[in-house]
């Protein structure tokens, strides 16, 4: 039955063995048949374009394996670079403001300069980073509301997502009645409700009816103002302390002074030099103590003339 059947041929092992090598030799993709070769597997043989030829000498890998590190590197500062900046942009923003007086700390504020501030940036989004925080028009912001503010400073970070303000107050000079209501009056001349220092001694009485009673709006001039400060310099230099300045009915140049220990007013007008007008006060007040005399008041309103009502 298998008389045309042509007998196979046994091959020897080694020539099996042989064919199975020269298979995975065609099959690799550097060893191929007719495929040339490039680069150099030693060190000490520099051929072009070593890092792209098929055989690379150790020198060639490790000089790879730097730039593959130096990459890497690169990468991990870059993220850490943005990360950074991520974190530096949360840190700066403010989610919440808490507020302390200066230069007193302790003082114990009212909610309300907190939540104004925090209304303020609700406003002024941009303004939640405090690098971009304008101070200014946080403190005229403040000032609408609360005129007993002077200034605000912003001091840093009091926690995370919160901003310290430091908030100035006005000191008063004297307290200012006004319908039944005391005001206090800085050297500004801007009054205000709220004092956070101790009471003034000095009391000024309105009776001229011709300044403004609005809260937070100067009352009186600077220069006036200034005026009434430099009487009660210049008596305290005297030895003599003032008690009460008033503005008399129909007047807003003039003011009556009273001091301690003395019965009676003298007429004071600020268009003379304050000082001045000391001098002269204190000359009469040794004048009438040297008569035993205790005049209704005493008039040091022009230079070099004294009047006075017995």
């Amino acid at each position: 039955m298998n008389l045309f059947k042509r007998p196979q041929k046994n091959l020897p092992a080694r020539r099996q063995l042989g064919r199975q090598v020269t298979v995975e030799l065609e099959d690799s993709a550097t060893f191929r048949r007719g495929r040339t070769l490039t680069g150099s597997a030693s060190s000490a043989v520099h051929t072009t374009n070593e890092s792209q030829a098929d055989l690379k000498s150790s020198r060639v890998q490790t000089h790879e394996l730097h730039k593959k590190r130096r990459r890497i590197s690169g990468a991990l500062f870059a993220v850490l670079f943005v990360a950074a900046g991520f974190y530096l942009l949360i840190s700066q923003f403010t989610a919440h403001a808490t507020v302390q007086a200066s230069p007193d700390p302790t003082v114990q504020l009212e909610p309300v300069y907190a939540e104004t501030i925090d209304s303020y940036l609700g406003d002024n989004l941009s303004q939640r980073w405090r690098f971009l925080t304008d101070t200014d028009r946080v403190t005229r912001y403040l000032q609408a509301s609360t005129p007993e503010v002077e200034s605000v400073k912003l001091r840093g970070s009091s926690g995370f997502g919160k901003s310290l303000f430091e908030i100035t107050f006005r000191k008063p000079i004297a307290s200012w009645g006004v319908n039944y209501k005391d005001l206090f009056v800085d050297a500004s001349g801007v009054p205000f409700a709220r004092n956070y220092f101790s009471p003034p001694t000095l009391r000024i009485t309105d009776k001229s009816g011709m300044i403004s009673t609005t809260s937070g709006q100067s009352v009186m001039s600077n220069r006036f103002m200034s005026y009434v400060g430099q009487v009660i310099g210049h008596s305290e230099t005297q030895g003599l302390a003032v008690s009460t300045i008033e503005i008399p009915e129909g007047m807003t140049r003039q003011i009556e002074v009273r001091l301690e220990g003395v019965e009676y007013p003298f007429k004071f007008s600020s268009d003379r030099e304050a000082g001045e007008s000391v001098d002269d006060m204190v000359k009469v007040i040794k004048w009438m103590r040297d008569r035993n005399l205790t005049p209704e008041y005493a008039d040091v309103r022009v230079g070099g003339r004294v009047f006075y009502k017995e």
